[in-house]
């Protein structure tokens, strides 16, 4: 197990930059995921790591050792790749032992670590099977174990669940998580997948277009996130923006166009050194609260275009003039109904401000 630190990295693919001045630490035994749209830049940091891309600039420290001239075979690093593969005409154990056995670690060796590492990942009952023979989820435990049985000091997996159907990536998403808290691996990990990175991450890297957006614990970037596009990716369904005005006119107030917003309350959660006038307001479906008294409303007059029933809730889509919001409620809720003029309230606490020029957080 080691430190991974990357420092200042670019890579260029001619005229496009794939990544650009990227920095984080992965400290030793955590699990970091590398988040976002393809494209962004998450693989090829991957593959910097692994020694299979030179960066065009910045450094690559593992242990404190910087490797950017090291080939991939001398950086002690594993990687588990998106196509699981598995060697044909071998079974379970001589896939396992392929690596050992190309580094000529002692036969009782490579016996006691191949046992281990099929105890670890619950698959010592069928050593002997043809491993290609094996179900997908099988399969991905093996180039998971082939990966862990060389001990590397840094693990690397690159979308290792994409290829598995949902009930399998749930599955596994556990299994993972159980065996990096068991091996204390230092591990990266990349996904365009929100939920195995919240569920298994210490910390989740946001990444668009080749810049780092946001580094940090789960729960920090979903609470606080730190511009627009980190707020809009994380959550299921995704956050509401709406454009508003923020109007000094001898009164104070939220301008929406369709309504507007004098709460007191509200109102003094902005900075008082707030200057810019082109804001915009963003709101988890959740944190909404659709109201049939228009007296306990922010704004009413919304109507109800779409009601998606899902298990035990709603996700309901609305609008008023040119604006429109996505609605969580519970499946119980009583008089959600297409055509139906209705109000909203917003849970103050969980709103967040963003200029609209930047997309940075205000609040």
């Amino acid at each position: 197990m080691a430190k991974l630190e990357l420092v200042g990295l670019y890579k260029r693919f001619g005229a496009q930059e794939a990544v650009k001045n990227l920095t984080l630490v992965v400290e030793d035994g955590k699990m970091a995921c590398l988040l976002g749209p393809s494209g962004c830049g998450k693989t090829t940091t991957l593959r910097m790591v692994a020694g299979l891309e030179k960066p065009d600039s910045g450094d690559i420290y593992i242990g404190g050792k910087r490797v950017n001239d090291l080939p991939p075979y001398e950086r002690n690093i594993s990687m588990v790749f998106q196509f699981y593969a598995i060697y044909p005409g071998m079974t379970v154990y001589d896939n396992l032992a392929f690596p050992l056995k190309q580094k000529k670690i002692p036969k009782d060796e490579i016996d006691r670590r191949v046992k281990e590492i099929a105890e670890i990942l619950r698959i010592n009952h069928i050593l002997k099977e043809d491993a290609i023979r094996l179900p997908a989820g099988e399969k991905q435990r093996i180039a998971l174990g082939r990966a862990l049985i060389k001990e590397p000091e840094i693990l690397l997996l690159d979308e290792p669940l994409t290829n598995l159907d949902a009930r399998l990536r749930a599955v596994m998403r556990k299994e993972i998580k159980r065996l990096h808290l068991k091996l204390k691996t230092t591990t990266l990990y990349v996904t365009h997948d929100q939920i195995e990175a919240m569920t298994m991450a210490d910390v989740i890297g946001v990444m668009n277009l080749g810049v780092l957006q946001q580094y940090g614990p789960p729960h920090e970037l979903y609470n606080k996130p730190a511009n627009m596009f980190v707020a809009g990716f994380l959550g299921t369904p995704p956050m509401n923006f709406l454009d508003f005005s923020y109007i000094v006119n001898g009164k104070k107030y939220f301008d929406f166009g369709e309504f507007k917003i004098t709460d007191p309350e509200l109102l003094n959660m902005l900075p008082s050194t707030l200057e810019s006038n082109e804001l915009v307001l963003g709101i988890r479906p959740k944190d909404v609260i659709i109201s049939f008294n228009t007296e306990e409303s922010d704004s009413y007059g919304w109507e109800i275009k779409v009601v998606e029933p899902v298990g035990d809730k709603y996700i309901v889509f609305m609008s008023l003039g040119d604006k429109s919001i996505r609605v969580v409620v519970p499946a119980i809720e009583r008089g959600i109904e297409v055509g139906k003029k209705v109000g909203i309230r917003f849970r103050k606490e969980t709103i967040h401000i963003f200029d609209r020029k930047t997309g940075n957080a205000i609040l």
